[in-house]
């Protein structure tokens, strides 16, 4: 479809001039060439096909140990045993749009996502493709922190931190208040992840509405990447909206281009599965996102060679049973008892010293020390541990709970336990 690096660039900005403004050194010289996986895929259906070192009938039935298929329970097995495309394979993908697009209330056309080796594989493959050593990246404090590791430590970006909280309720003008001292014109790059980790935090509607103006006044001055890390959307316990802020950033903004990142590892509960997806907001047909699916094969091809296909097939025959989605809410309703639970019992916590951030959403609550507790977290991490309870400490003055993890009985000792050890070091 391109005849060159050139060739392919200059489609990609005359489609998506905007992008122009976000693309990396890497990425703007990724171009996936005509080698091995391209002339394979030319040669598929061959009377004679000598060319991809698999190991098949020679009518492209995978051959294999017999204790290893014993192993897989699936329909397709050599689908499930070769190699994937390098795209991911085209029943999963189709799938996973289809579903998708009962979020897209805008009915703006959005790429068929790309499959990645889970969502972290995501959030790195756009970094690649976006950021460079001091590009300006704008992140939640506190928030992931694997964001900083993908961000700054392996693409060098000049990140900021944004207060995420101002007291218990989510920052909703953080992006905004963060940018003030960039020079209008530079462009900025954002990660949004609603529903939050470490925060377990998800807008409101209405909050939602102010939080997304304040985006829009970013774009007036920057050109914006919003990077929605959508890893636990659905996963919600209010009246808060359960799809991803994603589709309400479509089409709001001529200098504002959102990305979604999202997979199975919490949505199907299958972490070990390492399946992740990338959509960008494109018609699937255009030569903007033809041209981003070639650098991409470039990025994949070149790092973990392609997706994990197994993965994929067994992901792809869950979501094609009449059962996932009732055995999806039983999961959710599940967590959402565990979460009601641990919000009445965190009530006997002293909140002069320990703030609970708002939580109504996703797998965690975040603890905030305060006044002589203050900085503390990782001593008082080791001192729960004494007491054989295990949390996370996040920043100086964070403690991490994981109620994703821990039975809905254990919850109330739990919770006296960590009482008992701040209220005695104060």
């Amino acid at each position: 479809m391109f005849s060159s690096l050139e060739n392919l660039n200059r489609s990609l900005f005359e489609e998506c001039p905007i992008l122009a403004n976000f693309i990396s050194r890497l990425g703007r010289s990724a171009f996936f060439p005509p080698d091995i996986p391209e002339q394979a895929a030319e040669a598929k259906g061959k009377t004679f096909n000598a060319t991809i070192g698999q190991i098949t009938n020679g009518k492209g039935a995978i051959l294999t140990l017999p204790s290893l298929k014993k192993c897989i329970n699936v329909s397709n097995i050599d689908t499930a045993l070769l190699y994937s495309p390098l795209l991911g394979i085209e029943r999963l993908r189709n799938r996973w749009y289809e579903i998708s697009q009962t979020n897209n209330v805008s009915g703006i056309a959005v790429s068929r996502p790309v499959v990645t080796v889970g969502l972290t594989h995501a959030l790195f493959l756009v970094a690649e493709l976006f950021v460079d050593a001091g590009s300006v990246v704008v992140l939640p404090k506190p928030s992931w922190g694997n964001y900083f590791h993908i961000f700054q430590k392996n693409r060098g970006a000049d990140v900021i931190f944004g207060q995420a909280y101002k007291g218990k309720e989510w920052n909703l003008y953080m992006y905004e208040e963060s940018v003030k001292g960039v020079a209008k014109g530079v462009p900025i790059r954002v990660v949004v992840n609603f529903p939050s980790n470490p925060g377990g935090t998800n807008l409101s509607l209405e909050e939602r509405r102010e939080f997304i103006a304040s985006l829009k006044r970013v774009a007036d001055k920057h050109p914006l990447l919003v990077i929605c890390d959508d890893a636990y959307e659905g996963f919600v316990y209010d009246s808060s909206p359960e799809a991803s802020i994603f589709w309400q950033l479509l089409g709001i903004h001529d200098n504002l281009f959102p990305i979604k990142v999202d997979g199975f590892t919490k949505f199907l509960s299958f972490f070990g599965g390492r399946v992740g997806f990338i959509t960008f907001p494109l018609d699937p047909s255009s030569l903007a996102v033809k041209a981003l699916e070639n650098k991409l094969k470039f990025l994949l091809r070149s790092s973990v060679g392609s997706p994990v296909a197994i993965a994929q097939e067994i992901a792809a025959e869950v979501l094609d049973s009449d059962s996932w989605e009732v055995e999806k809410l039983k999961l959710i309703q599940e967590l959402k008892v565990r979460w009601e639970k641990l919000q009445r019992e965190l009530g006997c916590l002293d909140s002069s010293i320990v703030e609970v951030k708002k939580c109504n959403s996703g797998c965690f609550t975040l603890l905030e020390l305060k006044g002589t507790l203050k900085g503390k977290a990782e001593y008082l991490r080791k001192l729960l541990l004494a007491k054989e309870v295990g949390l996370i400490s996040v920043d100086d003055s964070f403690l991490r709970i994981a109620f994703s993890s821990i039975e809905v009985e254990d919850i109330e000792p739990m919770v006296k336990i960590i009482s008992e050890v701040c209220d005695r070091y104060v």
